[in-house]
């Protein structure tokens, strides 16, 4: 019968209309996981070589912070200008203990793996005829005083 419906009581036909659906944003807290790599090791019998897979990609050497996190400590410090004192005391509240030393760590680890890609928009701005300047500015509190100062937003 296809995409037909019979009522019992008239035995008429209904025909299937498309559902009605309604969707509503919700809201995801943000989540945290611990991604682990596990590398085997394997062992030649005859010559006792050991060899094992290559280690993943860090973008700090041995670090322990993935690339959406450094993302998002960056985008924070210097797209938000959220200081990294702020972000260590949001991460403890979400239950991440991130010192701000640490994320200074990462911050200065990033920022020099990001120098040759800051060279080349270097480069190629300033080749231009003309610059265009904003000169907009970003008040800031400075730690443990009252008194608001500004800043401009470049860094």
């Amino acid at each position: 019968m296809g995409r037909y419906k019979v009522v019992p009581a008239t035995s008429s036909l209904l025909s299937i209309l498309p559902p009605f659906r309604r969707g509503g944003g919700i809201g995801i807290p943000r989540q945290w996981k611990v991604i682990q790599t596990v590398r085997e090791k394997f062992s030649c019998r005859e010559c006792e070589k050991i060899t094992q897979p290559p280690a993943p990609f860090h973008v700090t050497p041995r670090g322990f912070a993935g690339t959406n996190l450094l993302a998002m400590v960056l985008f924070e410090k210097f797209g938000q200008h959220q200081p990294l004192n702020r972000q260590s005391e949001r991460y403890r509240r979400e239950g991440i203990d991130l010192s701000v030393s640490t994320l200074a760590d990462q911050v200065g680890a990033c920022t020099a793996a990001l120098q040759p890609l800051h060279a080349l928009i270097e480069t190629h701005v300033l080749a231009a005829e003309r610059l265009h300047g904003d000169d907009t500015t970003v008040p800031i509190l400075a730690k443990g005083k009252t008194v608001t100062s500004v800043t401009t937003g470049s860094p």
